[in-house]
């Protein structure tokens, strides 16, 4: 019995005697990496970002730091000046460039149709540009064909010269506005969701800027003068926020953001969050349909001079109601980035769509009226808002991250199509009947059979994540 024990007491001692050495050994190791960063596990340097030795800045798994904060409000006014800015302010024109021989609405409008079919058409294209070319110059190229455009307009109001510069002003508006920062923040591996909802409420603050500056501008000089100033000053503008922007490039063969780099990039991606196999039936389909609705209930901002004209209110209503729109556009995309996340993309997109048909009928019954229309202008802005949030957030919530960018893309050319139709059903149904009432009825209409697709295939999706 005593043999037993005394043999028991020296096993426990050589037991503490061998934890006591690899305490030692793990403390000069960590004494070591304190010494020499670089000797870190995998080759990351401590203090460096987290980057591994020879990874490109643009690696999936680049940390979120300063300079992305920099870089999202230099994407925010490069989208800014082109979509809120340049191609918002297209509708103010009007009135002034049909005095001056440039047609009736409907014609002016065929320009901005026009433009989106060119965009529609391109947008595959663009695409490409961005997955095999530097993005700089490609982003630099979309910026020449917007900006010398929109400052060739002030050649002459001809229609058929305002048709053909149409042309490179759409492929230049959806390469800024439509791919230009996701592409850039999914290569710099950030947290793309809810940095597009703050950098399309940034975008929206820029737009406020432009609009008044625009229309004080027109007022007092002229719409050719304005078209060469607001054109070569945004080309300014944007050059040099683009020069400022940190570089950035796909890596060759990098795997998607949320597949680790241990993993096989070959399987598939089964996380809750991927989606796979769990696609909805119709989901393509009812994202399709929603962002074509919300992008036409959003160009009726266009003819908000040529509204306040026909109800006979003072110009400076007119001013006013652009810039509470484009303010409350930047909150409206705010928040909604919270409530996606906090209720889901499909509550959060129903909501949206409620909030459009309010607006909607304040503009039928009492836009004629400062406060009506200023109202209605506000929660437009508010609904517009959701146009680069909630399809995003509810594409990854269905979408696996393979899929994610080819289906956007895909989803997003009704953007385009959509602004062709609803601007001819803007124009036309002015020109023919002296006011918009047909044209909202339609977009009523169109709004209601929206929520009710989006609600049957999105709206119980965020209790089917859960469970």
């Amino acid at each position: 019995m005593y043999k037993t024990r005394l043999r028991g007491i020296l096993v426990k001692k050589r037991e503490d005697e061998t934890m006591d050495e690899i305490s030692k050994d793990r403390d000069k190791e960590n004494a070591g990496r304190d010494e020499h960063p670089e000797d870190a596990v995998n080759g990351v340097r401590v203090g460096q970002g987290g980057l591994p030795d020879g990874a490109p800045e643009g690696d999936g798994r680049t940390r979120r730091n300063g300079k992305t904060g920099f870089s999202l409000l230099l994407l925010a006014v490069l989208r800014g000046l082109a979509g809120p800015g340049l191609f918002s302010s297209l509708g103010v024109f009007f009135p002034a460039v049909a005095e001056a021989g440039g047609g009736s609405l409907g014609m002016l409008s065929l320009s901005v149709s026009l433009a989106s079919v060119a965009g529609a058409c391109f947008l595959p294209l663009a695409g490409r540009l961005y997955g095999r070319h530097d993005f700089r110059r490609v982003t630099l190229g979309g910026v020449l064909a917007m900006t010398a455009a929109y400052a060739l307009y002030a050649v002459t109001p001809a229609p058929a010269w305002r048709a053909l510069l149409s042309l490179p002003l759409g492929c230049g508006m959806v390469m800024l506005v439509n791919l230009m920062a996701p592409c850039y923040l999914r290569f710099r591996g950030a947290d793309t969701g809810s940095s597009l909802g703050l950098l399309v409420a940034l975008s929206g603050l820029t737009g406020a800027v432009f609009q008044p500056l625009l229309a004080l501008t027109l007022a007092a000089w002229g719409w050719r003068v304005t078209y060469l100033v607001f054109g070569l000053g945004t080309l300014a503008l944007m050059g040099g926020a683009l020069l400022l922007l940190p570089s950035v490039a796909a890596p060759e063969g990098s795997l998607p953001s949320r597949v680790p780099a241990s993993s096989d990039a070959s399987a598939p991606d089964t996380s809750p969050a991927s989606g796979t196999g769990t696609a909805p039936r119709g989901a393509f389909i009812s994202l399709f349909l929603y962002q074509g609705i919300i992008t036409g209930f959003t160009m009726f901002h266009q003819h908000f001079s040529t509204f306040a004209e026909g109800a006979g209110l003072a110009g400076r209503t007119m001013t006013v109601a652009l810039t509470l729109s484009m303010l409350t556009s930047a909150v409206g995309a705010f928040a909604l980035g919270l409530l996606t996340r906090r209720y889901g993309a499909g509550r959060t997109g129903v909501g949206v769509l409620f909030l459009a048909a309010a607006s909607v009928l304040l503009f039928g019954f009492t836009g004629g009226s400062t406060g009506g229309f200023l109202i209605a202008a506000a929660l437009h802005g508010a609904a517009s808002g959701a146009i680069g949030v909630t399809v995003p957030a509810a594409a990854r919530e269905v979408y696996s991250e393979g899929d994610y960018a080819r289906s956007l893309s895909r989803i997003m050319v009704s953007s385009p199509l959509f602004t062709l139709l609803f601007m001819q059903l803007y124009g036309v149904s002015y020109d023919r009947t002296g006011n918009f009432g047909v044209s909202l009825l339609v977009l009523l209409a169109a709004i209601g059979a929206g929520a009710a697709i989006y609600s049957r295939v999105f709206g119980r999706r965020r209790e089917c994540r859960r469970a």
